[in-house]
């Protein structure tokens, strides 16, 4: 004959399952929580490091706008800082004329070119690393990998950045240049880090 089995030992037995799926839903949301704290941390430090990388590129757009007008100074005399302060491309031309048209205005790139920074106007606004890791800018599309934590040199950034020229007045002038060097990336959105300067003609006298 079948045995009754005792109801004080079904019991404890069903109270027993409901406790081991209970621990199992709580030990599960535990190990979830855990996940989102790593993964929004490693998000929160990826973030970190593309703003820091943003800034430090936005910067140099900035450098080189500077190295440009401190360049003419040294290169023209004291005589034609007046007129030449801003030029672009270092021309000659803008000696003793002030009706000059090939002056810093509009958006750029930054292209070095031998020992001397040039703004450039171009469509492509991508940054690159080359062979020492160094960033750099071209005025035409190149067919890179895209840099990774293995790669590093030789590639194709995530970043884009465009320098903006503004004469703030008469160019010829001690009036400034508004600076603002645009870093625009992608991770998902788009994000955009802008610096902003004032250069001015300061040294038109000295």
């Amino acid at each position: 004959m079948p045995r009754n089995i005792p109801q004080r030992f079904s019991s404890r037995t069903a109270m027993s399952l409901i406790e081991v799926m209970g621990m199992i839903v709580i030990i599960s949301l535990g190990l979830i929580s855990i996940w989102q704290i790593i993964h929004n941390g490693q998000k929160l430090a990826t973030n970190t490091e593309n703003r820091i990388k943003a800034i430090n590129i936005a910067r140099e757009g900035v450098e080189i706008a500077t190295n440009i007008r401190d360049t003419n100074w040294t290169k023209f005399s004291s005589a034609a800082r007046r007129t030449c302060w801003n030029v672009d491309n270092y021309d000659t031309n803008c000696i003793g004329n002030s009706n000059l048209t090939t002056r810093l205005s509009g958006s750029y790139i930054g292209i070095m070119s031998g020992t001397l920074w040039y703004l450039v106007n171009s469509s492509n606004t991508g940054v690159y690393l080359d062979a020492n890791g160094l960033a750099y800018q071209s005025t035409g599309s190149l067919s890179l990998p895209s840099c990774t934590s293995q790669v590093l040199t030789g590639c194709t950034t995530r970043f884009y950045r465009s320098i903006l020229v503004s004469p703030d007045g008469d160019p010829t002038t001690t009036s400034g240049m508004l600076i603002t060097s645009t870093v625009q990336w992608q991770d998902g959105q788009t994000h955009s880090i802008s610096l902003e300067t004032m250069l001015m003609n300061w040294r038109v006298n000295f």
